[in-house]
C-alpha cells in the first residue's frame, strides 16, 4: 500500500501539467472564466492565472476547491493519472 501512495505522489508531479489542461478544458467547455473561478476561491485572478499556466503549485486543498466549483469529482481531473497508473500497475 505505501508502495502505491508513494508512486500516486509522483505521478501527481510528474503530470500536473496534464491536470491543468483538464482543469482548464474543462473550465472553458462549461463556459466559466478564470474570473468566475476566482470569485468562488477567493483569491486574486492573477494568482489563479499562475495556477493553470503551471507557475504556482497547485495544492491538494485548492484542487479539491476547483473540483468543487466545476461540479466535477476530484478523479475528473485525475482521469489522465488514474489510467497511468492502472496501466503501470498491470504491467
Amino acid at each position: 500500500m505505501l508502495l502505491i501512495i508513494n508512486c500516486l505522489i509522483l505521478r501527481l508531479m510528474i503530470t500536473q501539467e496534464q491536470i491543468l489542461k483538464n482543469i482548464l478544458k474543462i473550465r472553458t467547455d462549461k463556459g466559466f472564466t478564470q474570473q468566475n473561478v476566482v470569485e468562488h476561491l477567493g483569491i486574486e485572478q492573477g494568482s489563479y492565472s499562475l495556477i493553470e499556466k503551471g507557475r504556482r503549485e497547485l495544492s491538494i486543498e485548492r484542487l479539491l476547491q476547483i473540483a468543487i466549483f466545476l461540479g466535477v469529482d476530484v478523479k475528473i481531473l485525475l482521469l489522465i493519472l488514474i489510467e497511468n497508473i492502472t496501466i503501470a500497475m498491470m504491467r
